[in-house]
């Protein structure tokens, strides 16, 4: 039953935050820890890269290096960053232990509750910047920022363009937009292979575990 005088977008909001809420809180019960640095083995991710460290580094290192190096090379250091749907905080996080402001913003309690105690057990103290969580919808933020993030959570939003509009409306005049997202439908049969050899590799033994310089020597190893 709706809420008396709940918009639409409300309604969304209130049914993300909730399954977002389920989400964290059955990852957190598995032994999750949502930092990249810190992050354990834990097979309660049987078909995800959060299974384990590895793969961690391999898909979300390598999207947080972009990051790093984008904002480097294009907007500066030490800049003013606004991470929004930031989930537990793992990018934020990363971007703070590299001297960046960061304001991050995440719709389910649970999952900024999580960011936060994570947050509070970070031992990667030099070069921190600094690093807040807020319990907030986006058309909520306020302040002005260099930098404005969506890594992986604009799919999220039911208009596009307000969100454009809100962002600009957020950035300085010489701020940057940087969004990443997922592109599932332009997958092929290359990252199909390398989903299943990934697979193969986390369910074979130890002694697999390795560098192998191609395809061959990998498939040498598992005769």
């Amino acid at each position: 039953m709706e809420k008396s005088g709940a918009t639409d977008r409300d309604l969304n909001l209130e049914a993300e935050a909730g399954a977002f809420d389920q989400r964290i809180a059955d990852r957190t019960a598995a032994g999750f820890i949502p930092d990249l640095r810190r992050a354990v083995k834990c097979d309660f991710f049987y078909k995800s890269f959060w299974r384990d460290p590895q793969f961690i580094r391999l898909y979300l290192g390598w999207i947080v290096d972009g990051y790093l190096d984008l904002l480097k090379t294009h907007c500066g250091q030490h800049l003013r960053i606004l991470d929004v749907g930031c989930g537990a905080g793992y990018v934020s996080l990363e971007l703070a232990r590299n001297g960046h402001h960061v304001t991050a913003i995440d719709i389910s309690q649970k999952c900024i509750a999580t960011a936060n105690q994570i947050l509070s057990e970070n031992p990667y103290k030099d070069g921190f910047g600094s690093l807040e969580y807020r319990l907030s919808p986006f058309h909520e933020v306020t302040g002005t920022y260099d930098v404005v993030l969506f890594s992986m959570s604009l799919h999220h939003m039911l208009d596009v363009d307000d969100v454009v509009s809100k962002t600009r409306q957020l950035l300085k005049p010489e701020g940057w937009f940087l969004c990443y997202e997922p592109c599932h439908d332009a997958f092929g049969e290359k990252d199909a292979a390398q989903v299943a050899l990934i697979q193969v590799i986390s369910r074979s033994p130890p002694a697999l575990r390795g560098t192998y310089a191609g395809v061959r020597a990998i498939s040498t190893s598992l005769k």
